[in-house]
């Protein structure tokens, strides 16, 4: 496992527009992102800051991959982008992650 690293290694909703930006996932790894707390995070070949994944994020790169296993997502091409939620009734922003519509994602190795 590696040490907890400093918060200004994860992606924010701040580094992102509501278009989002095409990455290249490069690793997924499980890390220790605070004290006790283990999350999925995305590494990208374009990017030195990883992507702590939520269940929403899992979730949509699965299903438009096809791969359950995380080891398997290396090449593939995913576009993180800027919205919000409601947090208690409250907007509060978070990253979303989608693949271009009406299209299979594919790896790009």
């Amino acid at each position: 496992m590696q040490r907890t690293a400093h918060e200004d290694s994860w992606l924010k909703a701040s580094d992102f527009d509501t278009n989002g930006r095409t990455l290249t996932i490069d690793r997924v790894v499980q890390q220790e992102i605070a004290p006790e707390t283990n999350k999925l995070v995305v590494f990208f070949k374009e990017e030195p800051k990883g992507l702590v994944l939520n269940e929403v994020n899992f979730r949509t790169i699965e299903k438009n991959t096809g791969e359950s296993d995380t080891d398997n997502w290396k090449g593939y091409r995913i576009t993180p982008y800027a919205t919000s939620i409601l947090v208690k009734g409250e907007p509060t922003p978070c990253i979303r992650v989608k693949f271009l519509v009406n299209t299979f994602a594919e790896r790009v190795d």
